[in-house]
């Protein structure tokens, strides 16, 4: 059973928390209480051990709920697994990316648990107004990797629901997407000429890269992950069975 004066201590940073939410604040103040209830209140005299030990208990507990909180608290350290094989290479550092960049300037000290429609609303006016990035942007920071973040926390039982669920329909503005405007066949092979002229002697590699999309059609991420065992000479078929990102 918890001794009274470690139930005093309990119940006085149960209520103070909300007024002073840093360990230091807390810790200055209770020790100028102490000083001043000692005077006139001899049984509330407590050991700093006891005090200490309560404060790391519950710093624990109050912290793991903060966004910053999420990417270093050793129970659910986010960032930490999201290496391959768990997540592609390029993934993870988009991820990393996104948390440095936007997400903790802006919203690092929230609470999770009571994250919400204003705050993304705040994130999605900080990245496209401030910042003067697109909203694509805006939804590859937000949408997948705030997201996604979210949705794991409740996955861990850290917090209760994910506060993305609760956007209305067709909350995110338009994007305005371009028509495609391709390379005529003249353009084309002048740019082919252009390259294999200039760079072929020193920069074979980008000559044959070029070449190849244009005439294959493939992605770039797709032509970087070609290796030799996918062309056969006997029918001078390129396979294209993965891509590299």
């Amino acid at each position: 059973m918890m001794p009274f004066h470690s139930l005093s201590v309990l119940l006085w940073y149960l209520r103070e928390v909300k007024a002073f939410p840093r360990r230091q604040v807390i810790q200055e103040s209770f020790e100028r209480r102490i000083v001043t209830r000692s005077e006139v209140h001899q049984p509330f005299q407590v050991e700093f051990a006891t005090l200490h030990a309560l404060l790391d208990f519950f710093d624990s507990r109050f912290e793991q709920k903060m966004i910053s909180g999420q990417i270093v608290y050793p129970k659910f350290n986010w960032i930490k697994d999201k290496n391959p094989p768990i997540v592609k290479k390029s993934r993870g550092r988009k991820y990393r990316s996104h948390f440095t960049v936007h997400i903790l300037p802006l919203h690092g000290d929230k609470w999770m648990h009571l994250y919400g429609i204003t705050e993304i609303r705040e994130m999605l006016a900080d990245i496209t107004q401030r910042k003067h990035l697109t909203v694509k942007t805006a939804k590859n920071v937000m949408n997948a990797t705030l997201r996604a973040f979210f949705r794991d926390a409740v996955s861990e039982k850290v917090i209760e629901k994910n506060p993305f669920d609760e956007l209305p329909k067709k909350w995110w503005p338009k994007t305005v997407t371009p028509e495609p405007d391709p390379f005529t066949e003249e353009e084309r092979d002048r740019i082919i000429a252009y390259f294999f002229e200039k760079y072929w002697g020193k920069w074979p590699h980008a000559c044959v890269f070029i070449y190849m999309q244009f005439w294959t059609g493939q992605r770039p991420s797709e032509a970087t992950d070609r290796r030799y065992k996918d062309y056969d000479p006997r029918t001078s078929n390129l396979a294209i069975t993965s891509s590299r990102t």
